[in-house]
């Protein structure tokens, strides 16, 4: 698996984040957002207000979870 950090686009705006399981970590995301249980308020409110086709993910950066 990989660790990282990440972006979340919806228009002009971003979300940047971190994680040590990128394969997975955006789908985390959409499922929280999907359930309206998302942590981060805003995120929430522009997943809600947009739809998720507004919404793209992309990787940063990538690096080797065992250093």
């Amino acid at each position: 698996m990989k660790c990282g950090v990440y972006r979340i686009r919806v228009g002009r705006k971003q979300y940047i984040g971190s994680t040590v399981r990128l394969e997975d970590r955006w789908q985390d995301h959409r499922i929280q957002l999907r359930r309206g249980k998302h942590t981060n308020q805003r995120l929430q409110q522009l997943w809600d207000e947009s739809g998720p086709d507004q919404f793209s993910f992309e990787i940063i950066e990538t690096c080797d979870e065992s250093h």
